[in-house]
C-alpha cells in the first residue's frame, strides 16, 4: 500500500512537470473536464507500464534529459542542482535532486 502511494505520488509529479515535490493538481472548483488531459495521461502511462520493468522504463522516459543516470560501477559526481537517478534490477527507480544552496 505504502509503495502504492508513493508510485502514484511520483507519476503525479512526473505528469505534472512540477518543479517541487508536491503535485500542483486544480483545485476541487474546477470542473472534471479540466482533469481530462492528466487523467489520459496516467492512462498512457498505466498502459506502457504492465509490470515494475515497463514501468521503470516508462518513468526514466518521462524524467527525460534533465535527470542523469548513476551507474553503480561509476563514481558519483553530484552538483549542487543537480537530477539524478539508479535503478536497481530494473525494477525500482529512485530519482532525486539535489539542492542548488
Amino acid at each position: 500500500m505504502i509503495m502504492t502511494t508513493l508510485s502514484l505520488l511520483l507519476l503525479m509529479c512526473l505528469l505534472s512537470k512540477s518543479s517541487s515535490l508536491a503535485p500542483s493538481l486544480p483545485p476541487l472548483h474546477v470542473k472534471t473536464a479540466n482533469h481530462i488531459p492528466l487523467a489520459q495521461k496516467a492512462m498512457a502511462y498505466f498502459d506502457a507500464s504492465p509490470d515494475p520493468y515497463h514501468a521503470v522504463a516508462s518513468s526514466i522516459e518521462m524524467l527525460g534529459a534533465d535527470f542523469v543516470e548513476l551507474k553503480d560501477d561509476e563514481p558519483y559526481n553530484l552538483v549542487p542542482g543537480g537530477k539524478y537517478y539508479f535503478t536497481r534490477n530494473k525494477s525500482t527507480l529512485v530519482a532525486f535532486t539535489v539542492g542548488a544552496s
